[in-house]
């Protein structure tokens, strides 16, 4: 058997073998499939073949074009594209197929370790009817798609930093701004949200119970039309639950599952990442968010964390947002921070376990209040202007000189971003200062008269984006008019532009105090950060609330780079999160910028539940010292009670004893006495004897003198 024969044993659709005895389809460019799932694709529209998207010959269309190529000549041309493109897929397809069936092989022997709870991978609960009209204000239960009311549009504009510019050639920093809309009591689609949590042993105790509180808030914050699953990993990976609607039944269930989570083992983060990754690769139904949470207090010794994690998401079909929580200082923030850019998500540094809360209150804002997705800015320049320098970290590409598009992977509601760049501009032909001889015009006007030429159009801007509530694409346009002139005095930049400024360059600080400070030169990664601040208190909009805010975040980060144990602890985390805040303009829990209204409402809620939990330790500890010092009263009152137990003890023994004495010296008197009686009554013998032998000797004297007589 050839190997294109071996590599096409299993259905690219299904992933199942190919087996003797089975129908097959083989398309007209080669390929095989199941017949059963060739035909169930092809009834729900699907006309081309799914690997290499061949059309059958009576769906091709003969093309149009006055150059076209013959039938042979086109195929010869594509067909290296077309089997390279069906390699591909195929390969995919492999792979795709080995990680559903290793992960089912582990999920089945989980589950015999485990019961029924750890079932196989894809046994997630199908999507209730009409999960896109959840308001994102308060949990309820959807509605019918027909009560959808409309969503606001996004905005686009281009500001130059200056509405008046020289008629000479000449480069001008603009911004982009778009702005969604605010749409707190709207709709919005359900989410597919998979929590992996570092249950290592580093996390016992309190660490790991505020994660509890925290993932059970996640729960009371989902409805019935969002699905979680909950992923535990140390060492190895561990499905606690499927993806589960959060109704009443499922929540109570999830609540269970949560407080059974215990804490052991090492850590090996990418053991849970490919296990969330591998629940919503399997899923059968997809909402239209899809979320993983990832929460690690520490490190797994693996260098090639951020590049593995790039290959896994980027071999997913679909894209899923990944946020990562660094817990502590053990944890390493740049390979973290790195994971969440895999996944265009946001990296939270959490420096203590009352801040676990908040750091996913804030993250489950931004998911619940997802407002369009794939947002596409395209600008073209026109009348001779050209595109420069782009200053953004996301996705750019450049068709021309003078064409550009950037994507944006999704948006919240009330967010904005603001995508700054300089543009080039030609010389205004016939202008006074393009002319070598001054005009009677320009040599009459004021000294602090600008004279400008009409307006031209520059720059054309175009807004396409997706929103996901009502599964519709949406776009609109803009386009930049800037007057020309010579320029004798100075002009005030846009304030807008002004502030942009300021957050690019604080960017830009913390990323060059970071490096730094990690090559063990502190000072100067202290004067980078001190210089930036004294540049935006210089600025034009230094009253602005949002330059205080970033004079705060370079305070902070200069006040943790003094040394190294600041820096490793605090200052390195830290500064990773807030320049990756600042350059995508989104917000965390350690400052009030670019947050939302469902954002500031989930932290005031954890928060509030945070504070709830400090009272109520308030109130057992108080409870506990109430009871404590009750405990010490009983426990010197009983005290004193053994004390007096023992003295009335030494006394009732002492009376005895004293008792005792007394009945042994009465005994003794008696003795005594009987003793004397017995003395008095033999003395009373002896004399009675005495006397006995007086008078028998009387008598025998008396009668020997008688019978001497004789």
């Amino acid at each position: 058997m050839s190997d294109v024969t071996q590599q096409t044993e299993e259905c690219p659709i299904c992933l199942d073998p190919m087996e003797v005895g089975k129908a097959l389809f083989v398309t007209d460019c080669g390929h095989k499939f199941h017949y059963t799932c060739i035909k169930n694709a092809s009834s729900v529209g699907v006309l081309t073949c799914p690997l290499c998207r061949h059309l059958p010959p009576e769906q091709q269309r003969p093309s149009v074009s006055k150059h076209r190529q013959t039938t042979e000549e086109t195929a010869a041309v594509a067909r290296p594209l077309v089997e390279e493109q069906a390699t591909r897929r195929q390969s995919e397809a492999r792979h795709h197929n080995k990680v559903i069936r290793t992960q089912r092989e582990r999920d089945n022997k989980t589950r015999e370790f485990l019961g029924d709870e750890n079932q196989a991978i894809g046994d997630d609960d199908p999507l209730p009817i009409a999960t896109m009209v959840l308001p994102i204000a308060t949990p309820m239960e959807s509605t019918t798609s027909s009560s959808l009311p409309i969503p606001e549009a996004m905005t686009i504009q281009i500001i130059p930093e200056f509405e008046t510019v020289p008629c000479c050639a000449s480069k001008i920093f603009s911004i982009v701004h778009l702005k969604a809309p605010v749409s707190e009591q709207g709709p919005r689609p359900g989410a597919d949200i998979v929590a992996v949590i570092d249950i290592s042993g580093s996390m016992r105790g309190q660490k790991l119970a505020m994660v509890k509180k925290t993932l059970e808030f996640v729960v009371s914050q989902l409805n019935s039309a969002d699905r979680l699953a909950i992923v535990t990993f140390n060492t190895t990976a561990t499905r606690l639950s499927s993806l589960k609607c959060l109704n009443e039944a499922n929540k109570q269930q999830l609540q269970s599952t949560i407080s059974s989570i215990a804490a052991f083992g090492g850590t090996y983060i990418m053991s849970g990442l490919q296990t969330a990754v591998d629940i919503l690769q399997a899923r059968k139904q997809k909402n239209s968010t899809s979320s993983i949470l990832l929460l690690t207090d520490g490190r797994d010794g693996n260098s090639n964390l951020p590049a593995m994690s790039k290959n896994l998401m980027s071999s997913t079909v679909d894209s899923y947002t990944l946020y990562t929580f660094g817990f502590g200082a053990d944890h390493d923030a740049t390979a973290l921070n790195a994971v969440a850019k895999t996944g265009n998500g946001m990296f939270y540094f959490i420096d203590g376990v009352d801040k676990v809360g908040e750091a996913f209150g804030n993250c489950l804002g931004g998911i619940l209040s997802l407002y369009a997705t794939k947002v596409k800015v395209t600008l073209s320049a026109v009348n001779g202007a050209a595109i420069g320098e782009v200053l953004t970290e996301y996705s750019l590409f450049r068709e021309t000189a003078t064409t550009l598009s950037i994507i944006i992977p999704d948006m919240f509601s009330d967010e904005t971003k603001d995508i700054p760049f300089y543009l080039h501009l030609p010389a205004v032909i016939g202008s006074p200062s393009t002319n070598t001889t001054t005009s009677s015009t320009s040599a009459e006007t004021p000294p602090n008269v600008i004279p400008t030429t009409p307006t031209s159009s520059i720059l054309c801007g175009t807004l396409e984006y997706f929103i996901p509530v009502t599964e519709t694409v949406q776009n609109c346009t803009t386009t930049l008019c800037l007057n020309r002139a010579d320029l004798p005095i100075k002009q005030t930049p846009h304030p807008e532009v002004d502030k942009q400024r300021n957050r690019i360059a604080v960017t830009e600080a913390l990323k060059s105090a970071s490096t730094l400070a990690s090559q063990s030169s502190f000072e100067k990664a202290q004067q980078v950060l001190k210089e930036a601040e004294e540049s935006i208190s210089r600025s034009c909009t230094s009253h602005d609330p949002s330059s205080a805010l970033l004079s705060q975040d370079l305070a902070r980060a200069r006040s943790n780079v003094g040394n190294r144990h600041d820096y490793e602890s605090r200052g390195h985390q830290y500064m990773e999160q807030q320049r990756e805040s600042h350059s995508k303009q989104r917000a965390t829990h350690d400052s009030s910028m670019y947050k939302n209204k469902t954002q500031s409402r989930c932290q005031m809620e954890m928060e509030e539940r945070r504070g709830e939990r400090e009272r109520e330790r308030e109130r057992e500890d108080r409870l506990r010292e109430r009871e404590m010092i009750a405990f010490r009263a009983r426990e010197v009152a009983m005290r004193e009670t053994v004390k007096n137990r023992e003295v009335e003890r030494k006394a009732a023994v002492k009376k005895e004893e004293l008792r005792l004495l007394e009945e042994e010296a009465r005994l003794l008197t008696q003795e005594q006495a009987v003793l004397n009686r017995s003395r008095k009554e033999k003395a009373e013998a002896i004399r009675e004897m005495e006397k006995e032998v007086d008078r028998m000797l009387t008598d025998v004297q008396e009668s020997c003198t008688k019978n001497g007589g004789h």
